[in-house]
């Protein structure tokens, strides 16, 4: 047998390659193609003769499962139906990416899943309407392959079909992490770094101004220093406690610094804001974020109708349900009563945290 391939040279030909490769796997054979991360090779999981196949040419112990592709997060639930906080959070922050995640299900078992940032293999799922197994392309204790040729030299004529798009992005496997609830650990160390992961794991907490200038840069900074103080660490340990703070604008410029009032009024907090830098509110901020404080009903209006599926968690500061009012351009004894007002609120929602 020799193996079929189908180079991705003109986008014309792009669907009807596409089309090929799901066909192939609907009648049960076996298609390497890309992934973000490495060359990745395909089966019809429910395809048992394809199964054994995959294992067979990859010379892959029976014992070692292989991960699953999926194309939606909302197929996640077909395979794992309760996520854990921490399973969400690596979901919902870091795919579709370079993440391979192994869920602990009720029974007992486990599975491993992945959805990559790549559009040939994604389309490849999507057409394929089955779900497909897809270890790396390569023989089993050999380097995954990043290229199409890497490819051959282990499976030429062992495979039935080979899609060929240059060069893989990363050039490295995915990082592999275990969830079992609320815990997580490092199987395989890849693409994402354990910093990467701890951030996607911990709580996110977002407030949000206007221009990113006064109010908001202000709450970050006395919502990092109260809440180290209650957890009894440095604001800089905060991150690896998994808490994440930061601020953001509805009508911010990028990498503006905070008002010279709010820096003022914050050294008189015993903290510094001098390394801040502006930036807007986006779409994919308000998604992975836990917490949304806003200032005012305006910015509580505006974000939500950016992201109408996170309303529930966009919300005032001011536990009493006002207003705070922008600053800019008053004296410090206006930042002040300002601060004093973001103080309190901050106070209540570390309360709710």
């Amino acid at each position: 047998m020799k193996t079929k391939i189908l180079k991705f040279e003109k986008s014309e030909n792009y669907g009807t390659h596409i089309n090929k490769a799901v066909s192939f796997l609907k009648k049960g054979r076996l298609v390497a193609f890309p992934t973000e991360t490495v060359y990745g090779l395909g089966a019809d999981a429910r395809n048992a003769d394809a199964v054994g196949r995959l294992y067979e040419v990859k010379n892959r112990p029976l014992n070692k499962p292989c991960t699953m592709l999926i194309a939606r997060k909302a197929r996640v639930s077909e395979y794992v139906p309760i996520l854990s906080v921490v399973g969400e959070r690596f979901v919902k922050r870091l795919w579709p990416g370079p993440l391979t995640i192994i869920f602990s299900r009720a029974d007992g078992e486990a599975i491993g899943l992945r959805m990559p940032a790549h559009t040939i293999a994604s389309d490849l799922v999507l057409g394929a309407e089955t779900p497909i197994l897809a270890p790396s392309a390569n023989l089993s204790g050999k380097a995954p392959p990043n290229n199409a040729q890497q490819v051959l030299q282990d499976l030429q004529g062992k495979i039935d079909l080979l899609l060929d798009d240059g060069e893989t992005r990363y050039k490295k496997s995915s990082t592999v992490v275990r969830v079992k609830g609320e815990n997580w650990q490092i199987l395989r160390e890849g693409v994402l770094s354990e910093r990467t992961l701890r951030r996607a794991a911990g709580t996110i907490i977002v407030f949000v101004c206007t221009g990113n200038s006064c109010r908001s840069p202000m709450a970050e900074g006395l919502a990092r220093l109260m809440l180290s103080h209650r957890l009894d660490i440095s604001p800089e340990e905060l991150e690896e406690a998994g808490f994440i703070i930061t601020s953001a604008g509805v009508a911010a410029a990028v990498g503006a610094p905070a008002s010279d009032n709010a820096m003022r009024v914050m050294e008189e907090e015993g903290l510094s804001i001098f390394d801040h830098l502006s930036q807007p509110v986006a779409s994919r901020m308000l998604n992975e974020a836990d917490h949304i404080y806003c200032m005012t009903s305006s910015h509580v209006r505006r974000l939500r109708e950016m992201a109408p599926d996170e309303a529930e968690k966009i919300v005032l500061l001011d536990p009493e349900g006002q207003d705070i009012r922008d600053p800019l351009g008053g004296d410090l004894e206006t930042y002040r009563k300002c601060a004093a007002r973001i103080k309190r609120g901050i106070r209540k929602v570390l309360e709710e945290i």
